[in-house]
């Protein structure tokens, strides 16, 4: 999960029916399955600890990176990695899906 936006008003017409939503498929995961999100996002973060789901919990964070020449270079043990997203919202996705692919042995 990377986050609780409230971007479907024409759905959930309550920020609360909404964020419920997000409680339910936290609670639907399979027991002793896997849960990737975004840790900064506090409120998802406050119904990651709620739940009382046996599930494995991976929380990950917008990775440490620069801007140089209009390229994203991204802090890693090996140096610096250009890659071809920009902006932490996109970073942030990049790191949940590298979590998700690692669990998948990708």
């Amino acid at each position: 999960l990377s986050g609780i936006a409230w971007d479907h008003i024409n759905v959930f017409p309550t920020y609360k029916t909404y964020v419920e939503q997000f409680r339910i498929f936290i609670d639907s995961i399979v027991k002793g399955g896997i849960l990737v999100y975004n840790e900064e996002d506090l409120q998802l973060k406050q119904l990651v600890a709620a739940t009382t789901n046996t599930i494995r919990k991976h929380p990950y964070q917008t990775p440490e990176f620069h801007v140089e020449d209009e390229m994203t270079l991204l802090h890693t043990p090996e140096g610096d990695m250009p890659v071809s997203v920009f902006g932490s919202h996109n970073l942030q996705n990049l790191a949940g899906a590298k979590w998700i692919c690692q669990h998948m042995g990708i």
